[in-house]
């Protein structure tokens, strides 16, 4: 897959006796602030809401507990445990979601500044306390635009579940390398369907398996996941990460990050590039 980061192989070959108690339960934890934009049938993308969130990645067979995010105004928020939730939001994590959902990225900073964030977890094999993490007031990255294409025609609003379905999108030109060598920034393509259920992942970092990094500009839905007549949402999300370290030999990271979305419908036949507005039917780089 495209964008494989080097980090995985020295990932991948580390024994679990070498790993440390605590990474044995959790793979990465990151803090971060989020924008998401609705990508209309004309192309243009629209702001839908500003959002904070701290996610804390469990290993397969990995257990966390007691975990609490504190804010550098002192306001402390537990972690909900998504593993035994019911739906499409079900997880191998634990989550800080904020309080709300905010129209601009200014309501969202008055709630969540700048500043030094601190996070605390139990684990079986021992506790992370304080672990800090710092954002430092740098910009969220551009949205990225979404190109589907089927036998290398454009799609839009209607996609025929008997094809692959490549999806394009924009360059990521905030993206670089990371200077600490721990982990790029990354890319993520999440297709759900209209029960909110994952059926599409293009990977996450840590967990021995391919994902994108910025230098990706194409992932590939294969035949087979997607039915006909259904609803289907997709999103591409760009993500900028910040204070990148290492915690209990844990990865750790802020981020920026920027996701836009579109929705589709599947249909067994007459899938033509006409429904495309002329805006979205722009070549691919």
């Amino acid at each position: 897959m495209i964008g494989a980061n080097r980090f995985m192989l020295m990932f991948l070959l580390v024994s679990p006796t070498g790993l440390s108690a605590q990474q044995a339960d959790v793979t990465f934890f990151v803090i971060g602030k989020h924008a998401s934009f609705e990508q209309e049938e004309t192309g243009g993308l629209q702001p839908v809401d500003f959002s904070f969130f701290s996610e804390i990645f469990l290993s397969a067979n990995g257990d966390a507990s007691d975990a609490v995010l504190t804010l550098p105004t002192g306001a402390r928020f537990k972690y909900r445990d998504l593993r035994g939730v019911e739906g499409g939001e079900r997880d191998n994590l634990l989550l800080v979601s904020g309080k709300r959902r905010y129209p601009s990225f200014a309501e969202l900073q008055h709630d969540y500044p700048d500043g030094q964030y601190t996070i605390s977890f139990e684990t079986p094999g021992g506790r992370v306390n304080n672990a800090s993490l710092v954002f430092t007031g740098n910009a969220l990255p551009e949205a990225p635009r979404i190109l589907p294409r089927q036998a290398g025609k454009p799609v839009c609003s209607v996609v025929d579940p008997s094809l692959p379905l490549t999806v394009y999108w924009s360059p990521f030109v905030a993206g670089t390398s990371d200077s600490q060598g721990i982990l790029d920034d990354l890319v993520f393509v999440i297709l759900t369907d209209d029960e909110g259920h994952r059926v599409a992942h293009s990977g996450r970092p840590f967990e021995g398996q391919p994902y994108l990094t910025y230098q990706a500009r194409s992932f590939e839905i294969p035949v087979g996941t997607m039915e006909a007549g259904r609803a289907y949402r997709l999103t591409v999300e760009h993500a900028i990460l910040d204070d990148t370290r290492f915690v209990s030999d844990i990865p750790a990271m802020t981020t920026r990050a920027v996701t836009t979305g579109i929705s589709f419908k599947t249909a067994a036949n007459d899938v033509d590039a006409a429904d495309c507005h002329p805006a979205n039917r722009g070549e691919v780089d």
